[in-house]
């Protein structure tokens, strides 16, 4: 079988990894029937929790069209709505779609709803969170005569602007001069609104970070920050082994380095290296730009990793096989002192190789610096 040179290694890595620029970072977030963190399991509130929520009395909802000559001010003095919640956790926002909306006493405007949305409830200060209104679609007639037809507005997509979700014995939603956007119709549409959590009560949003802590506490109370340099080797008396459909390969040596990019949500870094000697067939990482490591935290002081680019090559009596894309899964970070990264036959996302099938690593790498290291849970 021909040997792929470390041209084709790049060629084929550049290919599965690189592209646009990754999305902004979810801060995780748990729905909590106490204001603790991290939400105990008999306070959490379970999957598929109705939120049902309307105007807080006394109050209305307005939407105010700065450049309309016509009404340019119309209030709703009713409207409910209710999301179906299903649970978020670590940098996992939750999800809510809505299963009823409606808005009543509008003056003469009639607001029709073909899809009410969804939400996604992110993390943010003390007990309230971040609250995204997406994939809606709605449409609003207003005035009319035989003279003079009604206006018609449609918003559908992304609302844009602050919608905030404060946690407590009664819990509210606010929208702070949030704008639909159009897809035809009137002009720019600015609402605000704040709406009452009628059930469940009482309702705290606990949003979830992943921080690298110098002791095993949580929350973090010193953790390690951008520009932290991570080195690692094989743990004393333990070897790496890569595993394909012909065989293991096994080394006596190996090491691990990096450095942190981003302290939390999620924990970010660059690999800068990954060395492989003593090895019974030979066995090489190509230094790609895309080599990186995530961490999240998993329970207690331990963390689950991703290895997002990295690549390995073994050949043995002249086959290869190019594990590449990166290791997503069944690897650890176990937060002691000195802290281990362990990899349990953890798979290649892509091989290359006739015959090969899919690349395998295990090993355990002793966190040699930063010393202690463990893996923390932080309330945003």
């Amino acid at each position: 079988m021909k040997r792929l040179g470390f041209a084709a290694i790049v060629t084929l890595l550049s290919l599965a990894v690189l592209g646009p620029g990754t999305a902004s970072a979810t801060v995780g977030a748990t729905l909590c029937k106490a204001n603790e963190a991290p939400c105990s399991a008999e306070n959490l509130y379970p999957e598929e929790t109705f939120l049902e929520m309307s105007l807080k009395p006394g109050t209305s909802l307005i939407k105010e069209r700065p450049f309309e000559a016509f009404e340019p001010v119309n209030e709703c003095q009713g409207s409910e709505l209710t999301a179906i919640a299903f649970e978020g956790g670590v940098e996992r926002a939750v999800s809510a779609p809505l299963s009823a909306l409606s808005y009543s006493e509008c003056g003469n405007c009639t607001t029709t709803v073909i899809a009410p949305g969804r939400f996604v409830i992110e993390g943010s200060a003390g007990t309230s969170g971040k609250v995204t209104w997406k994939e809606f679609n709605l449409e609003e007639r207003c005035g009319g005569s035989p003279l003079f037809p009604p206006t018609k507005c449609i918003w559908t997509g992304e609302a844009k602007g602050t919608i905030a979700l404060a946690g407590g014995s009664e819990a509210t939603l606010r929208l702070e001069e949030v704008e639909a956007p159009l897809q035809k119709g009137c002009t720019q549409t600015i609402w605000t609104a704040e709406y009452v959590v009628n059930s469940p009560q009482p309702l705290f949003v606990v949003g979830d970070t992943t921080r690298l802590c110098k002791t095993a506490s949580s929350p973090c109370t010193e953790s390690y920050e951008k520009g932290t340099k991570i080195k690692s080797a094989l743990k004393s008396g333990t070897k790496a082994v890569l595993k394909d459909n012909f065989g293991s390969v096994t080394c006596e040596e190996s090491e691990i380095a990096g450095e942190l990019t981003s302290s939390g949500t999620p924990v970010e870094g660059t690999v800068s290296s990954v060395t492989f000697a003593k090895c019974n067939c030979p066995t090489t990482s190509p230094p790609i730009e895309a080599r990186s490591f995530t961490v999240r935290w998993k329970s207690g002081n331990d963390g689950s990793m991703t290895l997002p680019g990295v690549a390995i090559s073994v050949a043995c009596s002249g086959a290869e096989c190019v594990g590449f894309a990166g290791v997503k899964e069944k690897v650890s970070l176990i937060g002691s002192n000195p802290a281990v990264i362990k990899l349990e036959e953890a798979p290649f996302a892509k091989s290359s190789g006739a015959g090969c099938g899919t690349l395998k690593w295990t090993a355990e790498y002793e966190v040699t610096e930063p010393k202690p290291l463990y893996v923390s849970l932080n309330r945003s």
